[in-house]
């Protein structure tokens, strides 16, 4: 059928440049101008959305386009059959409908011609289509205008026309569509006038050479930004990977470590049988054996009635008795206080033994004796010593965690042999047990491992062996004392170089030999050095006068040989020198008037020679012992210097060679309890004055100077035991007065 319309006309115009067949341009009647108008307008607003997908929406815009366009088909031509879709789908523009489902759920309803039908047949729907709508490309320059687009039809794919399932309709821009690397056929170009054509536009394939062109254009723009998010998910994974192999490689060294050394251990009751080293629970067994040493081990496992073995038969029982998490270092210590108890038959001898070895009290509640380790290690060394009112606050045995810092078990009848295990309590910072008298054992190398110690107090015991020289790994040890032990060998060197040292007690240990060592003079903490009564030998080193904190020195009952430094005399702070019972030579220097801050000095017993120095007046008026008797070579007169010592107790010059007379400045030493002047080789006559001193003397010695003369007061003839109480020396007792009764010396009783 023709047309005589310009606007067919002008379709027709198109219809060539689009190659449009000319009998589907003959079939079909022009639309309304009402109809292109609302299409075009339709396709505007569509090409004015951003790149979305609305499969539903645009479909039911479809279908109202293709209402449109097939309500002007059946008023054009009412007897026209249907065009057949099916032979133009490569070259025509197909619009699909909606379903009935689609239009029903947005409340649209089938309007007429909704479905093509052709004569005399059923009506079929439209298989369902994508329309992709684009931007409209530059037109030539005869063609442009205004407003411009362009429409590119995509036919569906075959499964989607078996799967009967709608593709999404897209409107977006050209370039990102150019990305679908699909051959399909695309739509010519629209102009503005063009829309009131009659004839729709044909969508046109593409010859092989357009194709081609296309998709090397395609190539070239693939957008930068799909290549750098591309390298940066595979650096990513890279860094996940590697995260993820570092990250097992710690756990399985944590695992490993752990597994080798644990130090928690969960232990739940269980109904073990009374225990014994070949019966013991394994689980519980195994965990607990490898905690301790070798020798330990040893002695559980092959001597089934040793301390060991029964402490670990307790620690069984023990860890079994309650549900609870106990530490490694718990463990331990609860083993080695019960190896301490079996090992000193604390169940029968002790006098106190308060809570040890029970199960329901922590063992920091177990009885504690401080009294002597308050007198004489914490009022030294330990910081926290307070002195109250009434007597010193005492640390607690155990610090915050409940591990043992203090062990005191001073005088409480322990009997047995000292535990090597004690040893592995290494947070210990004092340890006390001593007069414990039938308490003895050897001092083990392992005392080494204590390196946390400050005081340790193992005197009046029953030790014997020698003192190891890993002593001198305890480089915070400040209070030993050791004495009236039977130690035999050598004082180590090494404990001449504990820097820390402020008190070192080794005496009354008969056969313990060696010297006092050089290294004294770095010792310049040192204030108690009490040696007496031992076996040393050697002189004494000039090196003693860098040691200025000394205030107690005693080294008497030794073998000592050598001549006094005049260097020992530099020590300002000194307070008692007791040099007694050796084999020292020599005069007695001047420069001892320097030791202003001493109250005892004992020189006796030794091979001193020469005058008494007038010095020793410049002694310290606090000086209540002056010991120079048994030397036998001193010579020369009594300094009357001596009676400005006015504190003087206790004065003992027997066994001299002294001449001359007994000063009568004597009498004003007031409290003066002891005095000796026996062998000697005195004269005159005895002053009268000495009657002053009967409220203060208890011992009066005056024989063996066959050249004294006079008459004995009789104030002095009752001093036998009178005054007892005024003695400085404690449970010695007074010897009362005894002379010699001579034609020269009389009175109480001796005729003149």
């Amino acid at each position: 059928m023709g047309s005589n319309s310009k606007d067919d006309q002008d379709s027709g115009d198109r219809g060539t440049t689009q190659d449009v067949p000319e009998d589907t341009a003959s079939t079909r009647m022009p639309p309304t101008t009402g109809s292109i108008m609302w299409m075009r307008n339709s396709i505007n607003w569509m090409l004015q959305q951003p790149e979305v997908v609305v499969p539903v929406a645009e479909q039911v815009m479809a279908t109202m386009i293709l209402t449109k366009m097939a309500a002007a088909n059946h008023k054009a031509d009412d007897d026209s059959a249907a065009p057949n879709s099916s032979n133009t789908k490569d070259t025509h523009l197909e619009l699909s409908t909606t379903a009935e489902s689609d239009r029903a759920a947005l409340g649209l309803s089938d309007p007429p011609g909704a479905y093509a039908e052709a004569p005399g047949t059923e009506p079929t729907r439209r298989r369902q289509s994508s329309i992709v709508i684009l931007p409209a490309q530059q037109p030539s320059s005869e063609d442009s205008s205004d407003e411009e687009s362009a429409i590119e039809a995509v036919s569906d794919k075959d499964d989607s026309v078996q799967s009967g399932k709608p593709e999404p309709v897209r409107v977006g821009h050209p370039e990102r569509q150019r990305n679908r690397n699909v051959s399909l056929p695309e739509a010519n170009l629209v102009i503005k006038q063009s829309l009131s054509s009659s004839t729709l536009p044909r969508a046109l394939s593409l010859d092989d050479q357009s194709k081609t062109h296309r998709n090397n254009e395609r190539k070239e723009t693939v957008p930068l930004f799909r290549s750098t998010y591309s390298l940066w998910w595979c650096g990513l994974a890279m860094v996940l990977v590697a995260a993820a192999i570092a990250l097992l490689v710690i756990v399985t060294i944590v695992y490993f470590l752990g597994k080798k050394s644990p130090t928690t251990i969960i232990l739940t009751r269980t109904n073990a049988p009374t225990f014994s080293p070949t019966k013991a629970p394994m689980l519980v067994a195994d965990y607990l054996l490898p905690l301790f040493p070798q020798e330990t081990v040893q002695a559980i496992t092959k001597v089934p009635d040793s301390p060991q073995s029964q402490a670990f038969q307790w620690l069984l029982e023990d860890v079994s008795e309650f549900r609870y998490s106990m530490l490694t270092n718990r463990i331990k210590q609860r083993f080695v206080l019960a190896t301490l108890y079996y090992s000193t038959s604390g169940n029968s001898t002790w006098d106190n033994n308060t809570h040890w070895l029970s199960h329901s009290v922590h063992e920091c509640d177990w009885f504690t004796k401080p009294e002597f380790a308050r007198k004489t290690i914490v009022s030294k060394i330990y910081d926290g010593y307070l002195e109250g009112f009434l007597e010193p606050i005492m640390p607690m045995p155990c610090n915050s965690d409940g591990i043992y810092q203090h062990l005191w078990l001073d005088e409480n009848n322990m009997v047995g042999s000292l535990p090597e295990e004690l040893y592995l309590l290494t947070s210990l910072q004092t340890l006390s047990i001593g007069w414990n008298k039938q308490f003895g054992g050897t001092i083990s190398t392992q005392i080494g491992q204590l390196t946390k110690i400050q005081g340790l107090f193992l005197g009046r015991m029953d030790l014997t062996g020698t003192i190891p020289s890993e002593i001198g790994l305890l480089s915070q040890l400040q209070f030993v004392s050791m004495g009236n032990n039977r130690l035999h060998g050598s004082i180590p060197e090494e404990i001449w170089m504990l820097t820390a040292l402020d008190t070192l007690m080794l005496h009354r240990n008969q056969h313990l030999g060696g010297t006092i060592s050089t290294g004294i003079g770095s010792l310049s903490r040192l204030i108690w050095l009490v040696l007496d009564e031992c076996s040393l030998t050697g002189p004494l080193p000039t090196e003693l006068g860098e040691a200025f904190s000394l205030s107690h020195f005693m080294v008497g009952g030794n073998l000592l040989s050598s001549t006094i430094p005049t260097e020992l005399c530099l020590l300002s702070e000194l307070k008692v020198l007791a040099l007694y019972e050796n084999s020292l030579e020599g005069i007695l220097p001047a420069e001892i008037g320097l030791l202003t801050s001493t109250t005892f000095l004992s020189l006796s017993s030794n091979q001193l020679s020469g005058p008494l120095p007038s010095e020793l007046g410049l002694l310290s008026n606090s000086m209540n012992a002056l010991d120079l008797q048994n030397n036998q070579l001193l010579s020369g007169t009594i300094p009357t210097e001596l009676g400005l010592l006015t504190n003087l107790v206790e004065f003992e010059l027997s066994n001299n060679q002294l001449s001359g007379q007994v000063p009568a400045e004597l009498v004003v030493l007031t409290s003066l309890g002891l005095l000796t002047l026996a062998t000697n080789s005195l004269s005159g006559s005895l002053p009268p004055q000495l009657s002053a001193l009967e409220h203060s003397l208890y011992t009066l010695k005056l024989e063996g100077n066959p050249l004294l003369s006079g008459t004995i007061p009789q104030e002095l003839c009752s001093i036998n035991g009178a005054w007892i109480s005024n003695t400085w020396k404690s449970g010695g007792g007074p010897e009362g007065l005894s002379f010699d009764c001579t034609s020269l010396l009389c009175g109480c009783g001796c005729p003149c």
